[in-house]
């Protein structure tokens, strides 16, 4: 791991900003699809949970609980009701969907998560085209400090946010996390 942490972060040392030609996640009803395909496979889905949502956060998976909270936006702080959604909460919904798969990985239930990318390569190549250099590199700061595993994860969940689409992380779910 630390290895392909220390090839990360000299490749993107070394590029300009980039990002995945012609993707993006658009606001769409696809975002029900994923919603769907998270129930589908046991994930409980929460919104705006007063004590969790304190401002600190847009969203968690917890693998012990097999669950995702989202924190919109725009939420009401003394109600657990759900707003209008922002792209910033669809943005999310993707990232934490992708630690649903990660989770998926290893077998759910068993709070252990592994990347998609199995092959160093291909996971350096879609996390260095999918995040700008700034956007890696706070991404680096605000999560080494968890562990380079941690780390691995979060930069491959930000990546597939920003540049996949909702009903292709909702056929990955149904994929992996499927009987």
């Amino acid at each position: 791991m630390m290895r392909l942490l220390q090839k990360i972060t000299s490749s993107a040392i070394g590029l300009s900003l980039l990002t995945i030609p012609g993707v993006s996640a658009k606001i769409d009803s696809n975002h029900d699809e994923l919603k769907r395909a998270l129930n589908d496979v046991g994930v409980e889905f929460y919104l705006n949970d007063t004590e969790l949502c304190d401002g600190n956060k847009s969203g968690m998976y917890t693998p012990e609980y097999n669950a995702i909270m989202i924190c919109q936006d725009d939420r009401i702080e003394t109600s657990d009701q759900e707003v209008e959604w922002t792209e910033n909460d669809y943005d999310t919904l993707r990232h934490e969907s992708q630690h649903v798969v990660q989770d998926c990985m290893e077998g759910i239930d068993n709070s252990k998560m592994s990347l998609f990318f199995s092959d160093e390569i291909e996971y350096l190549e879609f996390v260095i085209m999918g995040l700008t250099k700034s956007e890696f590199f706070q991404i680096v700061e605000a999560y080494r400090p968890l562990g380079d595993d941690v780390l691995l994860n979060e930069l491959e969940a930000f990546a597939v946010a920003k540049g996949v689409k909702p009903d292709t992380i909702a056929k990955a779910i149904r994929g992996v996390c499927g009987n």
